[in-house]
């Protein structure tokens, strides 16, 4: 179908509030039955995240580099070295620096591995809860990982869970589009905030079986770590006007849903995309 004047005039004026040039934008592709479009969604990436710093292959190595790029631990380790060469040492050739040396160095290295053992346990506690994934072939949501959840993927999120993926609102269980989110992870604040679908969507999928045919595109900002801002539009085909989007309509992993039976949400960041971790790079 060839588009009207006034709505190529829309999408031109919708687009130019947006930073120009695909470096500063991403494409979220909606549809679930072009494998072209999901290849390109999957480009971007898993959800799974990595907070830890070492494996058990390299914990060796990068820790002991971490150590001695310490300017203490390289000065004495220099003072440790000198004490060995007999004509200007005062010990006989013996290197008393390096036993207390090696002490403070193991214990900052056990130091380091219970850490980082915590932070493995928690990275894998996160990306191994479940959600509901909306599963095209089935029509019907089906629980998976966190870790793999992707860009375009369709989720539902139920009362008091935690957010997956930063989340373009779909649809909210209130009829008005309204949905409640705890933030304190976020920004520290334990007032809860208000989100909501953009009326156009929520209209468009108060039906579940809408999601179906889900098909359009979204264009928004490259991953930012700005949790208060968001800018994006959204093209369905249920819609001939590109549909603007802001940072209410966006729901942010590490925020909590409270006071709603349910919300529908379309993953735009995943991962080490989403603001909660941009802003923890």
């Amino acid at each position: 179908m060839v588009q009207s004047k006034k709505f190529k005039a829309a999408s031109a004026q919708v687009a130019k509030a947006l930073p120009s040039g695909p470096e500063h934008q991403r494409q979220v592709m909606l549809s679930r039955e072009d494998e072209s479009h999901i290849a390109q969604n999957r480009r971007h990436g898993a959800n799974g995240i990595r907070t830890s710093k070492y494996t058990f292959l390299t914990f060796l190595p990068l820790n002991l580099f971490m150590q001695f790029n310490k300017a203490p631990n390289v000065y004495f380790l220099i003072i440790a070295f000198m004490q060995t060469i007999e004509m200007i040492s005062i010990s006989g050739g013996k290197s008393a620096m390096a036993v207390p040396l090696v002490f403070v160095v193991l214990v900052s290295m056990i130091k380091d591995a219970f850490e980082d053992f915590g932070r493995h346990r928690a990275d894998g506690q996160e990306n191994n809860a479940e959600t509901l994934v909306y599963q095209h072939q089935t029509r019907s949501f089906q629980r998976m990982h966190w870790k793999e959840v992707h860009v375009g993927d369709v989720l539902k999120v139920e009362a008091d869970d935690a957010i997956p993926a930063d989340l373009l609102l779909l649809q909210c269980a209130d009829a008005k589009g309204v949905c409640y989110v705890e933030t304190k992870n976020l920004d520290g604040e334990t007032n809860l905030k208000v989100k909501a679908a953009e009326k156009d969507l929520q209209a468009v999928f108060k039906d579940e079986k809408e999601l179906g045919h889900l098909a359009g595109h979204v264009r928004c900002e490259k991953p930012n770590n700005a949790i208060y801002k968001f800018e994006g539009t959204i093209q369905i085909p249920q819609r001939r006007k590109m549909i603007s989007l802001n940072a209410d309509n966006l729901l942010l992993r590490g925020s909590r849903l409270r006071n709603t039976d349910y919300v529908l949400g379309v993953a735009i960041y995943q991962g080490h995309d989403t603001k909660i971790m941009q802003n923890s790079a």
